[in-house]
């Protein structure tokens, strides 16, 4: 309890992001879902009950008092509503504490980079601890200069959410401590990913954009950055009628002729959708299987463009879990073919097929085999006929759960990442332009860690570094490996490194036209659309589009 008419700190946010000089907003914050409490009256609780138990006196506006107080989110009186009554609620222990005997329940971290979401900042006062607590929320940018908190600050204010930045917190003389009863949250994926490595495109006038499921609604959603603009959402089930979709990640394309896109499957009847807008026109949506008979869809499903500019679109069929392609060549009409009945391609399990075009033209995917995980190939030359392969049979492939990526180097190195389902090793199988395939397990001769959840998300840099990024198992951390094109591989810890909260391995990754490699993430804590981003001048940094562009929660 902070000494009434004592100085609070109220920092504004004044930050900026580096992708393309737009100045970070922050915009309102989405309604969470209230669950009944996990915990129990000082018992263990995680980390996102925290966040959640502080979000419900924000969108109550419930006032600094210190009597009478409030209740939480099920209905448990709290006497008072200050500072540290506020963080005796969100910790959901049994009456509201004091600055002081917040200290009981708690111990101090050795430094603020010590901090995670649910912790608190307690002013020192010279070992009085008799001014402002705030629960802290997370790190805004990469470099851990601006904490976002929660906070009930004077007489007159409502609980809200602040920034402060570090040199106020140490000019204020805070200390880090932690509840003693703060479990981390497990990491567990959603049964539909609502990201996907093929979430996230540039668009032909320079937009980033990247497509996901609204967790609420399981509205299709699109986050966008114009250049030199600012970031903004759309949702595109109310803006073009796009159907609620289920299943696996939206699945997004830029045509040669600048028509952005993205293909998902209809929750209802498992239709193929496609939701697209030309480079001068509005947004449309049509339905692939009413109009062109494409198969019902499990939602797993993945796109290509080639140089020719047909589009294809490679997905699983529900029904019979053929792999199916429908394409659009860029003069003509749409057309279906399909791979397992025409090709041979095994029926295919696990994650969404992973697409690819080759420096030669060759267009591609990649899949696993439902009866066995064997890594398959189907690809087909610029003017020969489509093939299929058995890549664990003929090169010694991991056996594999289906979550793969592809990328094509500036070498015309095709490059196939998957997750060994043996042991979750994260493994390259690889082609070069001239030469035979071959295996690298990332996990023995790199150290990548186990990973868990999504596909992993691969990319190459312009300075032709190539990598992939994925979620630690053990832990949910983003972890990125890649390999400079004259050096060796390496691999770095990005919640560690950067503040990059834990995921639930669903990722996507894209290269902005200025270079800035941007990874987009899953919270698995709150469900937050995460951005991280490495300019190509500069370090990395990281960012809540929940808070940025007000990007819905996904599921």
């Amino acid at each position: 309890m902070p000494v009434k008419g004592s100085a609070i700190f109220k920092i504004a946010l004044a930050a900026t992001i580096a992708l393309s000089g737009a100045v970070a907003t922050v915009a309102a914050v989405p309604t969470a879902a209230y669950a009944a409490p996990a915990s129990s009256v000082n018992g263990k609780i995680t980390r996102s009950e925290i966040l959640q138990r502080a979000q419900y006196w924000v969108d109550q506006r419930v006032p600094y008092q210190q009597g009478p107080g409030a209740n939480d989110s099920g209905g448990r009186y709290y006497e008072r509503s200050d500072c540290s009554g506020y963080v005796s609620m969100a910790w959901h222990l049994g009456s509201a504490l004091t600055t002081q005997s917040l200290r009981d329940v708690s111990y101090e971290l050795g430094s603020f980079d010590d901090l995670k979401p649910g912790d608190i900042l307690n002013r020192y006062d010279g070992g009085r601890y008799n001014i402002h607590v705030v629960l802290f929320a997370g790190w805004t940018d990469g470099t851990r200069t601006t904490a976002k908190v929660y906070t009930e600050s004077d007489w007159g204010e409502v609980a809200k959410i602040a920034y402060m930045s570090r040199s106020a917190l140490n000019n204020g003389d805070y200390r880090p401590w932690r509840y003693d009863n703060v479990i981390d949250d497990a990491v567990s994926a959603p049964a539909k990913p609502s990201l996907g490595i093929r979430g996230s495109v540039i668009a032909a006038d320079g937009n980033q954009v990247t497509f996901t499921r609204d967790a609420g609604s399981g509205h299709l959603q699109v986050t966008y950055l114009p250049p030199g603009g600012g970031w903004q959402t759309s949702d595109l089930s109310v803006l073009a009628g796009t159907a609620v979709s289920a299943g696996g990640a939206p699945a997004a394309f830029v045509q040669a002729n600048g028509t952005l896109g993205v293909v998902t499957a209809d929750a209802a009847n498992g239709h193929l959708r496609i939701t697209y807008k030309p480079a001068n026109g509005s947004w449309a949506t049509s339905d692939l299987t009413n109009d062109v008979g494409a198969p019902v869809s499990d939602g797993e499903v993945t796109t290509q463009v080639d140089a020719s500019g047909t589009l294809s679109v490679f997905s699983r069929n529900s029904v019979n879990g053929h792999a199916n392609l429908t394409y659009l060549p860029s003069s003509g009409g749409w057309s279906n073919f399909d791979l397992t009945t025409n090709v041979g391609t095994a029926v295919s399990a696990g994650g969404a097929p992973a697409a690819f075009v080759q420096k030669n033209g060759t267009l591609g995917v990649v899949t696993a085999d439902a009866a066995n995980g064997h890594l398959r190939i189907t690809y087909k030359p610029a003017n020969g006929s489509w093939a299929t392969s058995d890549l664990t049979n003929d090169v010694g492939a991991p056996v594999s759960d289906g979550k793969l990526g592809t990328a094509v180097d500036e070498s015309g190195t095709l490059s196939v990442f998957s997750r060994n389902s043996v042991n979750g090793h994260a493994n390259l199988t690889y082609l070069p332009s001239s030469g035979g395939w071959s295996n690298f397990d990332l996990t023995t001769n790199v150290g990548t860690a186990v990973s868990a959840g999504g596909a992993p998300a691969a990319f190459v840099q312009k300075n032709g570094t190539l990598g992939v990024v994925t979620a630690d198992a053990a832990n949910g951390h983003l972890r990125i490996t890649y390999k400079p094109v004259n050096g060796s591989w390496a691999t770095s810890d990005l919640t560690n490194d950067v503040g990059t909260p834990v995921t639930d391995g669903n990722v996507s990754s894209v290269l902005g036209n200025d270079g800035t490699l941007s990874v987009y993430s899953r919270g698995s804590a709150n469900g937050h659309l995460h951005l991280t981003y490495l300019p190509t001048t500069g370090t990395w940094a990281t960012t809540d589009m929940a808070y940025q562009a007000g990007t819905p929660t996904l599921d």
